[in-house]
């Protein structure tokens, strides 16, 4: 799923969520309701910069309820 490909790669770079969130223009409050999965959708725009900070693809942010 796409919240533990976020925080695998947030462990690999080195992200708190407070600096993760600064980089993406989210609060920290809202990083934290989308890694706790309370958040039911992202903005494409959210998820191109978390992609871009992360240094993945977009598509790996994708859901996968398979």
């Amino acid at each position: 799923m796409f919240i533990e490909r976020i925080k695998e790669k947030m462990d690999e770079k080195g992200y708190c969520q407070a600096s993760l969130a600064r980089k993406v223009g989210l609060t920290p409050a809202g990083l934290s309701h989308l890694l706790k999965g309370e958040t039911k959708t992202m903005r494409l725009s959210t998820a191109f910069k978390l992609a871009d900070v992360l240094g993945i693809d977009v598509n790996e942010l994708r859901r996968n309820e398979s």
